[in-house]
């Protein structure tokens, strides 16, 4: 009984702490002419931006929309943008979830005009 109440617990709390509510702002910056890249289109610029959130994903913190900096700083005209959960945020979200810290990475793809 107690084996089961133990593992019934930890995958519990692996939920829970593996939950979240992130929400990564994809926006071009002001006065840009900027479109989404198709699936298929090869694009030569890539980079990786990192979210960080408080309260499991609730609060963003740091890089708020660090894909706008990214498109703004490069000139990018065609964007393609991906959110996933990466090891290094799976890792900082295991070590940091007793401090509610969580991170998630945004892969910006794009070609300059």
């Amino acid at each position: 009984m107690f084996r089961r109440l133990a593992f019934i617990s930890t995958v519990a709390v692996l939920c829970f702490v593996m939950a979240g509510c992130y929400s990564i702002k994809v926006c071009a910056p002001a006065g840009t002419d900027v479109s989404l890249a198709s699936t298929e289109k090869s694009l030569p610029f890539k980079t990786e931006v990192r979210s960080w959130y408080v309260v499991w994903g609730l609060v963003p913190i740091v890089n708020e929309n660090g894909v706008q900096q990214v498109i703004k700083d490069n000139n990018l005209s065609d964007v393609r943008v991906t959110t996933k959960m990466t090891f290094i945020d799976l890792l900082v979200s295991w070590f940091l979830s007793f401090a509610t810290v969580q991170t998630r990475t945004a892969i910006v793809e794009g070609s300059a005009e």
